[in-house]
């Protein structure tokens, strides 16, 4: 049952995190501002590449890989509270959706 729920939020998560860079480069394209900083961008093109590794091998997730799996999401999401990615400001905002997302 873990391993079926974690196939769905991995996918739609790979959709999320697709939806956001794409997001991004539109308005890079539009030559609108950001609203991701650049390292934030980085580390999110990082974890799309993570979770496109999953959708074309859907075998990598399995009982026995399924902690891997959890410990590299809590080092991720860890990356992103640090304060060289979200600022003062909008740390109650990322932990609450990290707190959401990955909980």
């Amino acid at each position: 049952l873990q391993v079926s729920w974690s196939r769905g939020f991995l996918v739609a998560y790979a959709f999320l995190s697709m939806s956001s860079l794409l997001s991004v480069q539109r308005n890079v394209l539009l030559d609108r501002a950001r609203w991701m900083s650049p390292i934030f961008t980085w580390t999110n093109v990082l974890v799309f590449g993570c979770l496109t590794l999953y959708v074309l091998f859907p075998s990598l997730l399995s009982t026995r890989t399924l902690n891997r799996f959890y410990v590299v999401g809590m080092i991720l999401a860890a990356a992103y509270l640090s304060p060289w990615h979200t600022g003062t400001d909008e740390m109650f905002d990322m932990a609450l959706i990290l707190f959401v997302c990955c909980r």
